[in-house]
C-alpha cells in the first residue's frame, strides 16, 4: 500500500508534525524520515516494503538535500519510486533556489502585496480540486501571503490555489513526478478545538491544499464520502398553501422543474393546525418534500438546558405529536430534530437517543455550556458525534465555499432558510441550486432519512475489502461493484456497553469493541443493499413533558406573535409595523428575531 512519507532534517518540526496528523486521520499510512545535515540524501527515504511513495518535505528540507545529492540522481529517484511530492514551506524566508532547482522553467516565491485578500480555486485545476473549482472566498486574516512567480509557460493551468489572482498552491511536473508547492501557509492541526467564533470555515485556505494533495494522492483508500447530496431544509413553516413569503405550490412547481428537494422543519406544538388537503403534496410522485421536527414547543433555549430528564420528556412529546400529526393528516414525518435558535446541549443529545430519533441536523455543532468541544478533525467527518449520536451540520446560503468544502469531504450539503428567503419568488433558490449543480454535476437531492442514513467515510483497504465508518444506528450500505465485498464497519461510541445488539438484514451478528467504538464484518453481493441495525439496551421509559398553564399560555402567545412576525410583512406590512412597535412598548423585547449566533429566533422585534 502506497504511503506518505514526511521528510525532514533533525525531528519533524510543528509543520510536518501537523501534515503527519492531517494524513492520519484521513487514513493515509505515515512515516517520518529524517535524512539528517550530514548525509542529506534523498535515497534515505526509499519505499520499505517495494512499490511507491508520496513525499512531503520543505523548502528548507529540499534545499539541504540539494547540497548532497546531484539533480539528475533526484530526478532518478522521484520518477522511480514517487507519484507525488508536496514541497510546502515556501516563503520569502525559505531557501527557495531549491524549487528552480528541482522545478525549471522559473519558479520563484515573492512577498505578498495588494488589497485583494480573497481566494480563487480557478476552473482550470479542477482535476485535483474537485467541488472546490470554481469558488470564491475571503480570507479569515485578510495579510497578503507569499506568491508563487511562474514563468508563461508554467502558469497555465499550474494555480490550483489563488489570493488575490496569484498562485500560492500550484502543480508541476518534474522527472515524471507530480510536484505540488504551497507557500509557508500554516498547516491545521486536527485536534485543534474549535469553537462558534472559531469553526472550520476560519481555516480553509490552510486546511484544503494538503487535503487536495491527500486526494490526489491516495484517491479511495483515504477516508472520502461515499455520495454527494443535497437538501433545503425551511425552519418553522406551518403546512398550509401559503406561509409568509413561502407558497408551497410554488415551491413544488420549482423544485419539480429545477430538480432538488426540500424538508420543511415542523414545530410539533403546530400539529393539530395542518389541512389534510395539503397531504397529496407530500405524498406525490413529483415533489421530493418532506417533514422533521423542529423542537416541541420551540421556545428560547429549549433544548439548549443541562437536564437529561426534561429534555427526554420534551423530545418524546414532540414525537408523540408528529405521529398524531401525521395519522390526521396523512403526511409522513422523519425522526430527525432541528433544533430550535441552534442551540442544544450534551444532555439534549443524550435526549434525543433514548427517545429513538435517528439525527440531529443543525447549524452549529457545538453545544451550550462549552463542553464537549468538537475538534478540527471532528468537523471533517460527515457528523460530529456526542455520546455517540450524530449531528450534521448545514450552513445558510451566504457563502458557496461552505457547500464546496462540505461536498469536497463527502459530507451532505445542507441548505437552511426561513420563509424571507423567498420574497423573490425563489429564484435566488434556484440560482443556488445551479451553482451546486455546477460544482458537482451529479449532486442528488434525496431525503433527509436517506441522506443521513447512507452518509459514511470509506477507504478501500484491498481489491475485495473496504472499510466503513457511519454515524447513524440504521445504516444502508449499497455494494455498488459488480464483485462480492467485504466491509469492515465502525461506529464511533465512547460507550459500547448501550449497545444491545448489531443486526444485518433483520439477523444479530457478533461485534467486538475496539478504539472507541462498535466494530464487525459483513459480505454484500454484487450490487446488494446491506440493512445494518445498531440496538440500544432498553432505558427506564420517561412521561411526556406536561406543562403548567401559565407555561402553556406563553407558549400560545409566542406562537401567535411568531406567526403575526411572519406573515405580517408578506400580507399587512404596514399594520404589522404597528404591531411590532406596540411588541417593543409593551416590553417583548426578548422575543427578538435574530438569535446571536446567526438562527433566527420566533421573537418579535422591529426590523
Amino acid at each position: 500500500m502506497n504511503e506518505l512519507v514526511v521528510v525532514s532534517v533533525h525531528r519533524a518540526g510543528k509543520e510536518e508534525q501537523r501534515l503527519l496528523g492531517l494524513a492520519s486521520w484521513m487514513g493515509v499510512p505515515t512515516r517520518s524520515v529524517t535524512i539528517g545535515e550530514a548525509t542529506g540524501s534523498i535515497e534515505r527515504v526509499a519505499p520499505q516494503t517495494g512499490g511507491k511513495v508520496s513525499l512531503a518535505l520543505t523548502v528548507n528540507t529540499l534545499a539541504t538535500i540539494r547540497r548532497f545529492d546531484s539533480i539528475e540522481r533526484v530526478r532518478n529517484f522521484l520518477g522511480a519510486v514517487c507519484d507525488e511530492t508536496l514541497v510546502f514551506g515556501a516563503g520569502p524566508a525559505s531557501d527557495n533556489d531549491a524549487l528552480g532547482w528541482l522545478i525549471p522553467d522559473g519558479v520563484s516565491v515573492r512577498q505578498g502585496e495588494g488589497h485583494d485578500s480573497s481566494f480563487t480555486f480557478p476552473r482550470q485545476a479542477r482535476a485535483f480540486s474537485r467541488q472546490l473549482a470554481g469558488v470564491t472566498f475571503p480570507a479569515a486574516d485578510p495579510a497578503p501571503l507569499p506568491r508563487l512567480g511562474l514563468s508563461p509557460q508554467r502558469w497555465d493551468g499550474a494555480g490550483i490555489l489563488l489570493q488575490g489572482g496569484a498562485p500560492i498552491f500550484a502543480h508541476f511536473r518534474a522527472a515524471g513526478c507530480s510536484v505540488f508547492v504551497l507557500v509557508d501557509l500554516p498547516i491545521p492541526d486536527v485536534h485543534e478545538r474549535l469553537s462558534l467564533n472559531k469553526g472550520i470555515e476560519n481555516v480553509y485556505e490552510r486546511l484544503t491544499p494538503p487535503l487536495i494533495f491527500l486526494r490526489h494522492s491516495f484517491g479511495n483508500t483515504e477516508w472520502h464520502g461515499a455520495e454527494r447530496t443535497a437538501r433545503v431544509i425551511i425552519d418553522d413553516p406551518l403546512l398550509r398553501k401559503r406561509y409568509g413569503f413561502l407558497d408551497f405550490q410554488q415551491l413544488t412547481r420549482s423544485m419539480d422543474a429545477i430538480g432538488y428537494g426540500t424538508t420543511l422543519a415542523f414545530i410539533p406544538w403546530n400539529y393539530r393546525r395542518t389541512s389534510a388537503r395539503l397531504a397529496p403534496t407530500f405524498n406525490g410522485e413529483h415533489s421530493n418534500i418532506s417533514v422533521c421536527v423542529h423542537g416541541c414547543d420551540h421556545t428560547r433555549n429549549e433544548f439548549g438546558i443541562p437536564d437529561e430528564a426534561s429534555l427526554s420528556q420534551r423530545a418524546k412529546l414532540a414525537i408523540q405529536r408528529m405521529e398524531a400529526h401525521e395519522r390526521r393528516t396523512r403526511i409522513p414525518f422523519e425522526k430527525i430534530m432541528v433544533f430550535p435558535q441552534g442551540r442544544f446541549s450534551e444532555e439534549a443529545v443524550g435526549a434525543l437517543r433514548a427517545t429513538g430519533y435517528l439525527a440531529a441536523v443543525n447549524s452549529n455543532c457545538f453545544p451550550t455550556g462549552g463542553e464537549p468541544v468538537p475538534t478540527l478533525g471532528d468537523c471533517l467527518r460527515p457528523a460530529v458525534q456526542f455520546r455517540g449520536f450524530p449531528v450534521f451540520q448545514r450552513h445558510y446560503p451566504r457563502r458557496l465555499i461552505d457547500y464546496a468544502v462540505d461536498l469536497f469531504l463527502g459530507k451532505p450539503a445542507l441548505i437552511v432558510e426561513h420563509h424571507e428567503y423567498f420574497r423573490d419568488g425563489g429564484h435566488r433558490l434556484e440560482r443556488l441550486v445551479e451553482e451546486l449543480r455546477a460544482l458537482e454535476p451529479g449532486l442528488t437531492w434525496p431525503t433527509l432519512t436517506s441522506q443521513l442514513t447512507r452518509s459514511c467515510f470509506v477507504k478501500r483497504r484491498s481489491e475485495g475489502e473496504v472499510d466503513v465508518e457511519f454515524y447513524t444506528r440504521t445504516f444502508y450500505l449499497q455494494n455498488s461493484s459488480p464483485r462480492v465485498m467485504r466491509y469492515v464497519l465502525s461506529k464511533p461510541e465512547p460507550d459500547p456497553t448501550v449497545i444491545h445488539q448489531v443486526r444485518v438484514g433483520g439477523v444479530s451478528i457478533p461485534f467486538c469493541v475496539q478504539d472507541a467504538g462498535v466494530r464487525f464484518e459483513v459480505e454484500i453481493d454484487a450490487g446488494a443493499t446491506a440493512t445494518i441495525e445498531m440496538e440500544d439496551r432498553e432505558r427506564a421509559s420517561r412521561p411526556v413533558f406536561q406543562g403548567s398553564m401559565s407555561y402553556g399560555a406563553r407558549v400560545r402567545l409566542r406562537r401567535i406573535l411568531s406567526e403575526l412576525r411572519d406573515e405580517g410583512p408578506a400580507r399587512h406590512p404596514k399594520p404589522t409595523r404597528a404591531l411590532m412597535r406596540l411588541a417593543g412598548a409593551l416590553g417583548v423585547r426578548q422575543l427578538s428575531a435574530l438569535h446571536g449566533d446567526g438562527e433566527r429566533d420566533d421573537g418579535v422585534a422591529s426590523r
